[in-house]
């Protein structure tokens, strides 16, 4: 059977093709099918960096705007649609009219290696996704009548930038296959609307043809997605779960006419229109997978000089035991034998050419990379690769023995869970890091030439403020060895870990549910929880999970290592003063990528229906001054005295001259510091945190969760 495997758009930029699906290909084609992989988040960006579609968007922008502000009186949905414009309006089109010419710099290797241009073309890129995306809902799984939500907009002759693009560049790319099963993965929330949406074209492009559809969002949330009939208006069959013997086992019994109600990992309908659950579940035997298939892989035309190979020596965790951690991930920890990852690396540098590899295990075991080192140093000089791997912070790395036969067998960086700067906090989550033997790891890398990056987060039940303000010490104090800051936010809880489980018994807390579909907890015995969003928008604007999933720090180690802290938000987001004697004698200024803007109207307002009516069915008429941070996408609404604080920050005074310009009043210099910690405001990197844990953040509110 021809099998068409497609990556929907995910709004991110396409640096690196997806590795389950050429993973899926080769147990495809070791099956005697035929396995074709069309990136459709790849082939829409690249028509999105068009200067033609830019301009249209602009146009069709403009002139939703100007019709909105010049109606009399507005609906709410409107006004609504008014607000979530404005900010997108910040950024000027005439900035965006060069994506492309950004994307060739991204794929050009002399371009690409000058820090400030790589820099302007990803912010430039950034800023265009958020536009071209703005109109394409985003639904929660887990919130309360969502089915009927997520329906209901598929359901619907939705017009969007991404769709008409769905429905004619992604439809003839898949045309182009004669497919006879067309399979979409969907591993990440932001694709779940984007991958039912194809599955819709797909269905009305080619309604003889099969369709179906897996990855990690159906896996999460199986119960809320297959077991409403709606669901398979869009695919006629879900397969949750690995898929390396479940998919070809059903593709032969498709292709013989066999019965597919005792099929593994199989969601579908019955011969009464209801779903029906997998007869059986199945894990894969990773040691008896076929090599991945990268032939159909459009090698050379995604967004980096040189393409990457995403590759997984394993699968589930094997030390297992974090309270945060799904238990999906914890457990049914297996690894494919090291000679057989070493024969598919093999494989794929021999069918593409690509000398990248990144080993994206939950955790990549030090086993694996010993084995992968060795062989790798053993080769020709030619025919060696570069590689990075997920891993945890192990005492193997304390040993430069070790880390330096990685460095001369390719490693070229390491992705470690930080977590927390803070032992306690680190007890609390059995995380298994000792801080003082994490600093030794961090030496014996450094002196090795590994770069690495951490994955950190805050609000961990039980952690303080200041205990959160210790992770960002401890990692400001160590930007010898610390390349990236892989800041993720704030702490979600999981039906899949640990402390839901226990019902909160675990840490002493209460879970309950948010109404959009999250997870939270509150303490018991009345204790308050401080709210975490002023720090947690100070981290945003210094953080560097977009630059993982974009990797051009990774070309960066292999071409250019001694600049690749110049591509880095925790580098270019300057400095983070904690107190107001800190940031006295600092100089700052307005970066390149804030956007300054005044509106005549207040985007930020938040109205009931009966103040809307009474403003004459408009938003407030008052002059409204606002600040863009692209780095976080955060836009913000200023005081006349911020603005003041902005307009006078140029770099060339200090924040003490410029305080004394405004008055010297002392409340302002609340206003300064909590400025330069959302990144409206920059400082230089010097800045030191007198003390981590004394007073409150800046704008720091306290609250109790209910």
């Amino acid at each position: 059977m021809n099998v068409t495997l497609v990556y929907p758009p995910n709004r991110n930029i396409p640096g690196s093709p997806y590795g389950a699906l050429p993973l899926l290909a080769g147990c495809v084609g070791a099956a005697g099918h035929t396995a074709t992989i069309v990136d459709a988040n790849l082939l829409v960006f690249e028509q999105l960096l068009k200067t033609e579609n830019v301009a249209a968007l602009r146009d069709e922008f403009e002139s939703d705007w100007k019709r909105l502000r010049a109606k009399p009186d507005l609906t709410a949905m409107e006004a609504h649609t008014l607000q979530a414009m404005a900010p997108l309006g910040m950024v000027p089109f005439e900035e965006l009219l060069h994506a492309e010419q950004a994307g060739r710099d991204l794929k050009t290797l002399e371009q690409f290696l000058e820090p400030e241009k790589v820099n302007r073309a990803y912010a430039t890129i950034s800023n265009l996704l958020r536009v071209a995306y703005a109109r394409n809902a985003l639904f929660s799984p887990g919130k309360s009548g969502m089915a009927d939500e997520l329906h209901g907009y598929l359901e619907s002759e939705f017009d969007n930038p991404i769709s008409r693009l769905v429905n004619t560049t992604c439809m003839e790319a898949i045309a182009a296959t004669a497919p006879d099963v067309v399979a979409v993965s969907i591993p990440f929330s932001e694709q779940l609307v984007e991958g039912l949406a194809l599955l819709k074209a797909v269905k009305r492009s080619f309604p003889d043809v099969v369709t179906i559809v897996g990855g990690a969002m159906i896996t999460s949330y199986q119960a809320e997605l297959c077991t409403d009939a709606r669901f398979y208006h869009y695919a006629d069959y879900a397969m949750p779960g690995e898929a390396e013997q479940s998919f070809p086992d059903f593709l032969d019994g498709l292709e013989t006419g066999a019965d597919l109600s005792q099929a593994t990992n199989l969601w579908s309908l019955d011969a009464n229109g209801v779903p029906r659950r997998p007869a059986r579940v199945e894990i894969s035997d990773l040691n008896l997978a076929a090599a991945p298939d990268y032939s159909t892989i459009a090698v050379g035309r995604y967004f980096l000089p040189y393409t990457i190979a995403n590759y997984q020596t394993s699968r589930g965790c094997y030390y297992g035991k974090c309270t945060f951690c799904s238990s999906s991930i914890k457990g049914g920890f297996r690894f494919r034998r090291p000679e057989l990852a070493i024969a598919d690396i093999e494989h794929i540098q021999a069918q593409t050419g690509i000398k990248h590899f990144i080993l994206w295990d939950p955790l990549t075991s030090p086993r694996i990379m010993k084995s992968l080192a060795l062989w790798n140093q053993a080769r020709p000089q030619e025919e060696r690769i570069f590689w990075g791997a997920e891993t945890k912070f192990e005492k193997f790395f304390t040993d430069r023995q070790y880390t330096d036969l990685l460095y001369a067998g390719g490693a070229r960086f390491m992705q470690f869970g930080f977590e927390s700067g803070n032992q306690r906090v680190l007890d609390l989550m059995v995380k298994g890091n000792d801080l003082m033997r994490v600093g030794d790891m961090l030496d014996a890398l450094s002196a090795s030439k590994i770069a690495v990056s951490v994955q950190w987060f805050i609000g961990f039940p039980g952690a303080t403020e200041a205990e959160d303000r210790e992770s960002y010490q401890y990692l400001n104090q160590r930007r010898d060895a610390v390349q990236l800051s892989s800041y993720m936010g704030t702490f979600s809880l999981s039906p899949e870990d640990d402390i839901w489980q226990t019902g909160g018994d675990l840490l002493d807390v209460d879970v309950f549910q948010q109404e959009d579909g999250r997870w939270d907890y509150s303490y018991r015995g009345g204790q308050v929880r401080v709210d975490r969003t002023p720090l947690h928008h100070a981290y945003m604007a210094r953080g560097d999970a977009e630059a993982i999933t974009r990797m051009a720090f990774y070309i960066y180690l292999t071409e250019a290592p001694e600049r690749v802290r110049e591509i880095t938000h925790w580098t270019n987001g300057g400095g983070l003063p904690f107190e107001w004697q800190e940031l006295a004698p600092m100089r700052p200024s307005v970066p390149r990528e804030t956007y300054l803007t005044q509106f005549d109207f207040d985007p930020f307002a938040s109205l009931t229906q009966e103040e809307f009516e009474a403003a004459g069915r408009q938003l407030p008429a008052q002059q409204t001054a606002a600040a863009y941070v692209t780095n976080s996408s955060l836009a913000y609404r200023l005081t006349d005295e911020e603005w003041q604080l902005c307009q006078l920050s140029d770099g060339a005074r200090t924040a003490e001259e410029i305080l004394d310009l405004c008055g010297g009043a002392q409340e302002l210099q609340q206003a300064f510091l909590l400025l330069v910690a959302r990144g409206i405001l920059h400082v230089p990197l010097d800045v030191k945190c007198v003390n981590p844990v004394k007073g409150a953040f800046p704008g720091g509110i306290q609250s109790v969760a209910s």
